[in-house]
């Protein structure tokens, strides 16, 4: 199933497709607010369950069920010449959201970390390659971290010091799990498929759209409105019960469903320059972080993206430091076509552009 499915197809109610998994039960987009938080509609269930398509039963796969900002961009886009220079961006863009995101999740420690690095990059790769990651690499990164914090936590209390909160994903889920156990490296592997995978897409979208309609940038200056959709469908689900929807439409027990994203390519409902400050009463609607049955890039509902405000603020973040440091235009290819393979849609990992640093207004 590919979003061209999603746009030449006039919905009238669900329907069903077969996936790269089996079938599932589609939706449209005007059942989300009815099925968003629909208590025999399971989501855990969506993601423990269908092996398959999460590989969780698999060895590897368990993690399926400023200042530091600005070093990630030199130290990843090094092109630093008032030449216009060639790049294969979306590696380069891997790079540079594996560096800023790691800074977040676990610290300072590993965020220049380059085994690290090199690690959370490639089981974002590979794990959709059904490639297995290297777990106990993993482990033995991650624990050195963690006994060396604990060490120091050992320390400041026999000091009689109080202990400083580590505001990061390690000092979180430490205090999450209050002395039970938990697999630190599933968990962080977890976060960087989650965080790495889709942010990279976003931003490698944005900047094909930016050379593409260059006119746009002033608007990208202003706010982040835009959404890159790369899944045809959302709000995954699996019926612990049979259920009639409001239309009549009845979902077996045992049924995978999935809601259609059709709303999100009316250009009546998103026109290529959206003003919302113009439209009262819908000025947060159409934020990048909001959720409704028109927008699902997060999902919708108590199951919806726990982690919308730091996608947005990393994406703003690369942006805003790429805009302002170089110029951008496709080479002579022009641009490249989107790669789509069951429900997915990603950039084209090949796609090229010259860039050439520019004079800045601001020093960054």
């Amino acid at each position: 199933m590919v979003p061209e499915l999603v746009t030449n197809v006039l919905f009238a109610s669900c329907f069903q497709v077969y996936t790269d998994i089996g079938p599932k039960l589609v939706p449209p987009n005007r059942f989300a607010d009815e099925i968003r938080n629909h208590p025999d509609l399971h989501f855990g269930k969506a993601i423990s369950n269908c092996d398959q398509e999460f590989s969780g039963s698999y060895p590897g796969f368990k993690p399926f069920t400023s200042d530091s900002s600005s070093q990630a961009v030199v130290n990843t886009v090094k092109e630093g010449s008032r030449t216009w220079t060639e790049i294969t961006y979306k590696p380069k863009l891997l790079q540079l959201v594996a560096r800023i995101s790691s800074r977040v999740f676990i610290g300072p420690e590993l965020c220049t970390n380059e085994e690290w690095l090199n690690i959370s990059q490639q089981y974002v790769i590979e794990s959709f390659i059904a490639l297995r990651a290297t777990l106990d690499q993993t482990r033995r990164i991650l624990n050195a971290v963690i006994e060396k914090r604990r060490e120091n936590n050992r320390q400041t209390c026999e000091a009689g010091q109080r202990l400083s909160k580590m505001a990061d994903t390690i000092g979180w889920m430490g205090e999450a799990a209050k002395g039970q156990p938990y697999d630190v490296a599933t968990a962080q592997l977890g976060l960087s498929l989650a965080a790495i995978h889709a942010t990279t897409e976003m931003v490698s979208g944005l900047i094909g759209d930016l050379c593409t309609n260059p006119e746009y940038l002033n608007l990208c200056a202003m706010r982040l409105s835009w959404f890159w959709v790369t899944r045809a469908a959302a709000m995954h689900r699996v019926a612990e019960m049979p259920i009639t929807l409001s239309d009549g439409t009845r979902i077996p027990k045992g049924a995978i469903t999935m809601v259609s994203i059709d709303m999100m390519y009316d250009e009546g409902l998103f026109p290529s320059h959206i003003n919302t400050e113009s439209q009262p009463g819908h000025e947060h609607r159409w934020q990048f972080v909001s959720t409704s049955p028109e927008h699902l890039v997060f999902g919708h509902g108590k199951h919806a993206c726990p982690g919308p405000f730091f996608a947005g603020n990393e994406i703003k973040v690369v942006l805003i430091y790429l805009l302002m440091k170089y110029d951008r235009k496709f080479t002579a290819e022009g641009h490249k076509a989107d790669k789509s393979f069951g429900q997915e849609t990603d950039t084209d990992p090949t796609a090229k552009a010259m860039i050439t640093k520019r004079t800045q207004d601001i020093v960054l």
